[in-house]
């Protein structure tokens, strides 16, 4: 009642011409433009593997506050990944970073619109820490919960760093776990096109990088595998990265075949003497072998889609996400793929390409903001929450790819300047 009190005397005094007219217009402009201008702010957690992450992001694309580890020195001990350890590494960081992320924002926990936490897919032992917090947080403070699927969340942070991004768009989702080729319609939206039949590119290079010993070595203790073999790549002799080839993985439709890969290359390995292998030309050609078979799937992908018409129906941007995202041979190219169907790549800022909590927290936003039916609010917060191990990143659509392509990519011309195309053997089906 005060406030309309208020605001009926200030309305009479405006109108009869009152001195104080001015102040008045201006304290309701800034009323009206902070009711347009809400802001949201959301706070990530990120526990699906590896990585302890919290983020307090808000929606005019800034990062409050961040946290974000994870120890590479044990994984190369261990030789790989250990749910258990990594659980463990959550559980002990997981309520301190909330703490300094929440201090370091400026925001009381109360005052945040929600609470966003990756759920699926993972390391179920992972995910459990996370869900865990983030549900005792929204307890606390009285504040929604949003489950988020943690590809759609690697998918959808791209707008984070670059607004023109619009939906719908294509993303290549590659990381250690997923190789994902799918049409982006909205934060919990998509279409799924192509998926690996067996392994994912950054297990492929992480399992090649060990069986190498590339870790071995002190300049690259500290990286994952993958990391190192790119690292090692840009030594490489001239057309090195043509030195050590493979038959080509035959997967149908736009699918992939990461297991062939790596099983050729380790197959290589155990036939040739390690003091007669060129390392930096064997992790170019490993690399390039990667790069060869991502572009030559998302080609025939895009093809498909200009000979339906359905190019200019889409935004022109492919946006690459995920660790291998990380990898600059990669990014290049997909890029002279989408560039042939006049389409431009954006790949995630390097540091954002590995899990973080800054993609959880951005994809909560969006959720948030298109009033999405995954939102639990405060007042319906369950006792638990399933983590999954697995979880489709959208409905499937894979068979509407044909079967062969009509052509194909010269595998040398990826390393060139423009691709060059042949036609294929068997006929567009």
């Amino acid at each position: 009642m005060v406030f309309f009190f208020v605001m009926n005397v200030a309305y009479r005094l405006w109108s009869e011409g009152h001195p104080l007219r001015h102040t008045i217009s201006f304290t309701f402009g800034l009323m009206k433009s902070h009711i347009r201008r809400k802001v949201t702010v959301v706070l990530g957690i990120e526990t699906s593997c590896d990585d302890t992450a919290v983020a307090v992001v808000s929606s005019e694309r800034r990062i409050l506050s961040e946290r974000r580890y994870a120890d590479r020195s044990v994984q190369t001990r261990l030789g790989g990944i250990c749910p258990s350890v990594s659980a463990a590494q959550h559980r002990s960081l997981i309520g301190r970073f909330v703490k300094e992320c929440v201090e370091e924002s400026g925001i009381r926990l109360s005052d945040l619109d929600a609470i966003a936490v990756s759920t699926r897919p993972g390391l179920v032992i992972c995910l459990k820490v996370g869900i865990h917090k983030a549900l005792s947080l929204s307890r606390e403070g009285r504040i929604p919960l949003i489950p988020v699927h943690h590809m759609q969340a690697h998918a959808t942070v791209s707008s984070f760093f670059d607004p023109s991004i619009a939906y719908p768009y294509i993303v290549v989702l590659v990381s250690g776990a997923h190789a994902l080729l799918a049409l982006c319609r909205g934060p919990d939206r998509f279409d799924l096109f192509a998926s690996s039949e067996s392994g994912s590119p950054g297990e492929c290079l992480d399992k090649i990088g060990r069986e190498l010993g590339v870790q071995n070595d002190t300049e690259f203790s500290q990286m994952h595998a993958g990391a190192a073999i790119e690292n090692l790549a840009k030594r490489k002799t001239n057309n090195g990265h043509l030195r050590y080839p493979i038959r080509m993985p035959s997967a149908k439709r736009a699918n992939f075949h990461f297991a062939v890969i790596r099983c050729s290359y380790s197959n290589m390995l155990s036939r040739i003497a390690k003091d007669d292998i060129n390392i930096p030309d064997f992790c170019a050609s490993v690399q390039h072998t990667i790069a060869v078979h991502l572009a030559s799937k998302l080609f025939h992908l895009l093809d498909y889609f200009d000979d339906a018409g359905q190019i200019p129906y889409i935004s022109p941007s492919i946006v690459v996400s995920g660790g291998v995202a990380a990898n600059k041979c990669v990014v290049d190219a997909i890029g002279k793929v989408g560039g042939h169907f006049g389409l431009r790549v954006f790949a995630v800022p390097l540091q954002y390409c590995s899990d973080n909590a800054v993609m959880v927290a951005w994809n909560g936003i969006q959720l948030l903001n298109a009033k999405s039916e995954s939102v639990v609010n405060s007042h319906l917060i369950p006792p638990f929450i399933f983590a999954e191990g697995r979880s489709p990143i959208g409905r499937d659509c894979s068979e509407m790819v044909p079967l062969r392509p009509r052509r194909r990519i010269s595998m040398k011309s990826i390393a060139e300047h423009q691709i060059r195309l042949f036609k294929a053997r068997r006929s567009w089906q």
